[in-house]
């Protein structure tokens, strides 16, 4: 049975796949794992904040509340209609 510590975390020495000493953190890795981690994270960060930055000036050009409404719910079908289309392609893969 392992032990509890605060937060319902498990006990640092009994967390499966990953021992360590009580009081040391945990192995993240080599310096390159951990660069290219890194690198990876602010990829996927600018590309958000390009996605979000295009949608906001879209969302700016329009003439009134109404058109920004509007516009925003295009927006959001546009955004599910290609997650749909995303996960169907996913799972005809996995099969």
């Amino acid at each position: 049975m392992t032990r509890r510590t605060t937060q319902g975390s498990p006990d640092a020495t009994t967390a499966p796949g990953r021992p360590r000493a009580p009081g040391r953190w945990p192995d993240t890795g080599t310096p390159d794992e951990i660069g290219a981690r890194y690198a990876a994270l602010m990829r996927e960060r600018a590309r958000r904040v390009l996605v979000l930055q295009s949608i906001r000036a879209s969302l700016q050009e329009q003439p009134s509340v109404r058109a920004v409404t509007a516009c925003a719910r295009r927006w959001v079908a546009d955004v599910f209609r290609i997650a749909e289309d995303v996960a169907k392609s996913k799972r005809e893969s996995r099969q």
